[in-house]
């Protein structure tokens, strides 16, 4: 149980690769023609090769949906193990909620999770996939195409601005979402003679 608790927490404290693609990087360029100057700047500096490191913290703390967009997620949902206070569990198991970001390789992100992880009493196993996983949504799609510029009733065409909202609307159908997956964490222990007699 201590060598499955000690897994879930490196991975929770653990943080992936920040993962823009072409539509995110439009939501947050837009975002940021919309937003206070102070938000602004945040957004834009997303956008940098390499972000700063604070400003990746700060939407973590203060603007969970934003932050969410950044990189695939790992949440710890279920632990079970033991089934009495006074008898050693011989084996305990751990469930990770993933949601992938599109595009996201699940064998190098899981190699990636065994790294972090980094004991070979406990084995990632994942899950068959709950939702497969699929490209990036593109901006050239026929809904904001449509949006962007349509025909009037006299056949001309008007422009429209697109805000964010209608990129989130495409962050957030199913191809963008990516890959819904999760696994299981297990560590066995082999009980030795002491462990047992005379309990």
């Amino acid at each position: 149980m201590a060598h499955l608790s000690a897994a879930v927490a490196k991975e929770a404290a653990s943080e992936t690769p920040l993962s823009l693609n072409e539509t995110s990087r439009a939501y947050f360029e837009r975002l940021a023609t919309i937003s206070p100057p102070d938000r602004a700047a945040r957004y834009r500096a997303l956008l940098n090769a390499k972000p700063p490191a604070s400003v990746e913290h700060y939407l973590a703390a203060n603007e969970p949906q934003p932050y969410s967009m950044l990189r695939t997620s790992v949440s710890p949902t279920i632990i079970k193990g033991g089934f009495q206070a006074n008898v050693m569990p011989s084996e305990a198991e751990a469930t990770l909620d993933i949601r992938m970001t599109p595009g996201e390789d699940a064998a190098k992100f899981f190699d990636a999770m065994a790294r972090v992880i980094d004991d070979p009493s406990v084995k990632i196993v994942p899950s068959t996939a709950k939702r497969p996983g699929g490209p990036p949504s593109e901006l050239n799609i026929r809904l904001l195409l449509d949006l962007q510029g349509y025909r009037t009733m006299s056949g001309e065409v008007s422009r429209v601005d697109i805000t964010p909202e209608g990129y989130r609307g495409v962050l957030l159908g199913v191809p963008q979402r990516g890959c819904e997956t999760s696994c299981v964490c297990r560590s066995c222990i082999a009980h030795c003679l002491s462990d047992t007699v005379g309990h």
